[in-house]
């Protein structure tokens, strides 16, 4: 986990460990956005299938903000 510092954004911890993550909350930030209803097991499916994905938490501790991209490739 590292912080963003010297950018103003010195109290946002970002990370790319899902191990800990609370999928309800997750799923309750998707809301908030608002970028639909996403059902934490189907976040949880998503996010450790994905090649790249990035969480990132307050100050508090809580979640602010995460994204995910996964990598399709075709013959």
């Amino acid at each position: 986990m590292s912080a963003c510092a010297g950018t103003g954004l010195d109290a946002l911890q970002w990370s790319d460990a899902i191990d800990a993550v609370d999928w309800d909350e997750l799923s309750a930030l998707y809301r908030a956005a608002p970028l639909g209803d996403k059902p934490p097991q189907a976040l949880r499916t998503v996010f450790s299938n994905s090649l790249h994905c990035c969480l990132v938490r307050d100050a508090a501790g809580r979640l602010v903000g995460a994204i995910e991209r996964g990598y399709l490739a075709e013959d």
